[in-house]
């Protein structure tokens, strides 16, 4: 199994090796941030440019920390994306464990655990989250819960150990607060079975032997339930632990969802909608129907008489709690999953693959579990295998309309992307109308071909026939899909900012030496003396030069939460200007010697030095911060987003150079946009922002006297601009002072 692990994680690091630009904003450089924190610290505590985050998914920050302390960014992102190759196809160690524990088959499990390594969702691991160390600890929590729930002797000592492992897979990933129910369900489960199992013996001693009347078999019936219930009653009182722990969890998550979920605790209610939203169960089916594309569906077919058979063998305590705990496990991941995707995307065509591929394991280990353990009847297979085709079937799985370009987005889809290459072959063969049917049929005949194996007494042999096929099929999957990931995700990038150099990323802490550098977001509009939030290139370039640059130790934002630009929920202060006189005053936090802003913005022109660095490709430069920092101008009366009220007042003010003895004039040049009104709402929302528009400048001369002002009103001047179907937004304001004339 060591040369299983060896060989996965050098094919799946071959692969990820080259990704070398960022593509999650602002997730990974929230957990860059965190690892540094870390650094700075020394302890493993969620923390980013010194103050403490709600973020609880602190096992991969820790991971990835001596990464970047060793090699340093950005060469670190490469070397990451290696450590995540390693780290995601280590999950076939407890596939392989658990494959060996319900089968006791050790070369089958081998084989289990290689097609767990190649999954195409490796292609996740060329970005800096959680999903790749979140894989392995899921595994490893699962099979801690199906020891425990199998085995009656060493019952605290297993809960002990199946918590601990639970209390991992959490600290990787949030999702998995859903554990300890899982937990406590299958728990139960097994106990009904158990129970029910000793009632139906029990009823069938009392009856008349050859008795087979209706009477007789109610009367098993009613027995078995009886002793199913009172087993599952006692559960709860043999199992204090696990059922104490869920409880608090449980209790907290309904009645303070900040302290165990943190910034995911939006998740819990319903201010994105429903938690049961319309059409789950159809949302549910294709969650599972995406992921058994992924693995060929073939294992999805297999898996599921397995389970259903497995479930009722009350009397094979491995089989039984592993179906059990695999079918509570499948059903309450697809139920939160596809409730977020739902609500958060907004849409009922969103299949968000990274948070639900944690079940392609389970039906690679259920389908090894049938070859070991087939149903006793073809009845049995065929039902189950039918209720499989039947979920993959329902619906056409989404893809990719364009086989060239493959967005950032889609890079989140390993399988939209392999959709692609099935396309092109179900293209080759005319007779096949779409990817679905093709596959079903496949599927359908592979499964077929496998119960007959089964049935005539060929069973090893057709397990590992076909994990060979699966594997191949996975593999072609992940070459196909990665090097498009990395390719993707590379060109963004150099899309973004050009080409780069190492230390031309790292220009910030070239420049800055050892001395901190705050982070000052800054954009061209100011409203009721705030920047506005341009929702442009400027953001993007914010967020890149924070990962790449280490001296960056505060952030300052003139927002109160909404709109703010910042890492995910990463600490942040207040910038505040003053519109009587334009100083500037930051709250919070250590002043640095440096502030970064856009290059572009002309409002702090008047420091002292000018700039001490600049960088053409993103458009930030670097300033010395002078005693008494002062914005060159500011506005009053516009609305959040900058745009002029069509009967309101709104002033634009100019300040004057302190440095000046005498009054001296300045030419104002003034931009705005002009826009189309949003029907009914009086001005645009701000996704329509970016979209098309013109442009009006207009040029005004003032006079600036020392430490005066000058006012503008800029609603006159926008005024000939807005009419019933169009609003104006201003965009840019350009002092130029004459040094030399006097008023």
């Amino acid at each position: 199994m060591f040369a299983v692990f060896v060989g996965c994680s050098l094919f799946a690091a071959v692969l990820v090796y080259r990704a070398r630009e960022w593509s999650v904003m602002t997730d990974e450089l929230l957990y860059t941030e965190m690892a540094r924190g870390m650094l700075s610290s020394g302890l493993p505590l969620p923390s980013a440019r010194g103050e403490y985050v709600q973020v609880y998914q602190v096992l991969y920050p820790l991971l990835i920390a001596p990464v970047i302390w060793i090699v340093g960014m950005p060469e670190a992102y490469q070397a990451i994306a290696v450590v995540n190759a390693v780290a995601i196809t280590s999950a076939c160690v407890p596939a392989y464990m658990l494959t060996t524990y319900v089968t006791g088959d050790r070369v089958l499990a081998r084989w289990v655990g290689l097609c767990v390594g190649v999954l195409p969702w490796i292609a996740l691991a060329t970005k800096i989250l959680t999903d790749s160390l979140a894989y392995p600890l899921f595994l490893w929590a699962l099979y801690a819960i199906v020891r425990a729930v199998a085995e009656a002797e060493g019952t605290r000592r297993r809960d002990l150990i199946a918590l601990g492992a639970i209390a991992a897979a959490y600290l990787a990933r949030s999702q998995f607060v859903v554990l300890p129910a899982i937990f406590c369900v299958a728990i139960l489960a097994r106990a009904f079975a158990v129970g029910a199992a000793a009632g139906a013996r029990a009823g069938g001693s009392h009856s008349n032997g050859g008795n087979h009347s209706a009477g007789s078999r109610w009367a098993a019936v009613r027995s078995a339930s009886v002793g199913g219930l009172r087993e599952t009653l006692r559960a709860p009182l043999r199992r204090k632990l696990v059922f104490g722990v869920t409880l608090v969890v449980v209790t907290l998550v309904a009645a303070k969802p900040s302290w165990i979920l943190g910034i995911y605790a939006a998740t819990t209610g319903d201010e994105f909608g429903s938690v049961v939203p319309g059409n789950l169960l159809g949302q549910m089916s294709s969650h599972l129907g995406m992921i058994a594309l992924g693995i060929g569906v073939v294992p999805l077919l297999l898996a599921l008489p397995w389970i259903v058979v497995a479930s009722g063998r009350a009397g094979d305590a491995r089989q039984n709690a592993t179906a059990l705990t695999f079918a509570v496990s499948a059903l309450v991941l697809l139920f939160v999953v596809a409730s977020f995707d739902v609500r958060f995307s907004h849409s009922d065509e969103e299949i968000y693959e990274r948070y639900i591929f944690y079940l392609a394991p389970l039906m690679l280990v259920g389908s090894a579990a049938l070859f070991k353990h087939p149903p006793r009847n073809w009845l049995g297979f065929v039902l189950p295998a039918l209720a499989g085709l039947l979920i993959f079937a329902r619906d056409d799985h989404f893809g990719l309309d364009d086989p060239v370009t493959i967005s950032l987005n889609q890079a989140f889809k390993p399988v939209a992307i392999f959709r692609i290459a099935l396309q092109r072959a179900v293209d080759a063969i005319s007779f096949l109308p779409s990817v679905t049917t093709a596959m079903a049929l496949f599927a359908t005949a592979a499964a077929g071909a496998v119960w007959m194996a089964i049935v005539r007494g060929h069973a090893g042999r057709a397990g590992q026939a076909t994990f060979a096929i699966i594997a191949l099929y996975c593999a072609w999957a992940t070459v196909f899909t990665v090097p498009k990931t990395v390719d993707s995700q590379n060109h963004a990038g150099y899309e973004r900012f050009g080409l780069r150099t190492a230390d031309q990323k790292t220009w910030i802490d070239r420049a800055a030496g050892e001395r901190d550098v705050s982070l000052i977001y800054n954009s061209i509009n100011f409203a009721d003396g705030r920047p506005v939030d341009t929702l442009g290139r400027e953001r993007t370039a914010f967020w890149d030069a924070e990962l790449w640059n280490a001296s960056i130790r505060s952030y300052y934002t003139p927002f109160e939460d909404r709109g703010a630009v910042k890492a995910t929920m990463a600490p942040y202060h207040r910038l505040r200007v003053s519109f009587a006189d334009g100083s500037i005053r930051l709250s919070g936090g250590e002043a640095a010697p440096f502030w970064l802003m856009s290059g572009s913005d002309p409002r702090f022109a008047p420091l002292p030095s000018g700039a001490a660095s600049r960088d053409h490709f993103t458009g930030l430069a670097l300033y010395p911060v002078p005693p008494e920092p002062r914005a060159d101008w500011a506005t009053h009366g516009l609305t959040y987003y900058g745009f002029v009220p069509a009967g309101g007042p709104a002033v634009l003010r100019v300040y004057a150079d302190r440095a000046e003895t005498g009054s001296r004039p300045a030419k104002v040049q003034i931009q705005f946009e002009r826009k189309g009104r949003d029907s009914g709402a009086g001005q645009l929302d701000p996704k329509q922002i970016r979209e098309p528009s013109t442009t009006r400048s207009f040029t005004k001369t003032v006079c600036l006297s020392p430490e005066g002002h000058a006012d503008i009103d800029v609603a006159a001047l926008a005024r000939p601009l807005i009419d019933g179907r169009h609003v104006a937004r201003l965009v840019s304001v350009r002092v130029a002072r004459d040094t030399a004339g006097s008023c």
